[in-house]
Parts: structure tokens; sequence; C-alpha cells
């Protein structure tokens, strides 16, 4: 199945999220998961009070370990200041 691999900051952080009283649960994240669970397997590993560098980490661990492939799609988002650092990748 294709990888869909989202890396960002607070404002992508499903988890801080969890035990927030009345905090919709309709947060973007969830909405492409309910939308694309057949074509994808979402992965999120945003972190709240990271930044680029803890992301790129990440994203190269997957690479040396092959676990990113073809028709991967990678969302690399920050919201440090702004503008806000957003880039889509569709791997091939």
């Amino acid at each position: 199945m294709n990888k869909f691999l989202i890396l960002g900051d607070s404002y992508f952080d499903y988890k801080i999220y969890r035990n927030v009283p009345h905090c919709p649960t309709n947060l973007w994240m969830n909405q492409l998961n309910e939308k694309y669970q057949n074509q994808y397997k979402f992965y999120n590993y945003a972190k709240s009070g990271t930044g680029p560098q803890y992301a790129l980490k990440i994203f190269n661990s997957w690479l040396e370990k092959g676990m990113i492939s073809k028709n991967s799609l990678l969302k690399y988002v920050f919201r440090q200041g702004r503008p806000s650092l957003e880039t889509s990748i569709q791997l091939r």
C-alpha cells in the first residue's frame, strides 16, 4: 500500500489535541485518513516543539531503510513564523 507521510510541528501534531476538552474530531489529518484510507497508509510524524531538522532526520531514516517507495506522498509542513513552509511531494 502507498504511504502518506506527514512531517511538521505542533500545528499538525494530532497527539496534542487528544486531551483537549471540546476539541473537534474533524481535524484535517483525520479527514484525509478517512477519505484516502483505501489508497494510503497514513504516518503522522509531526511533533510539537520540533523544526525541520527533526523532520529531515525522520525522512532520511525512512530513505535509508527503504520505507519510502514509489507513489508515496509526503506532506511537509511547518508554521514557524510567516509565511509557513508547506510542501507536498509525490514520489514516483
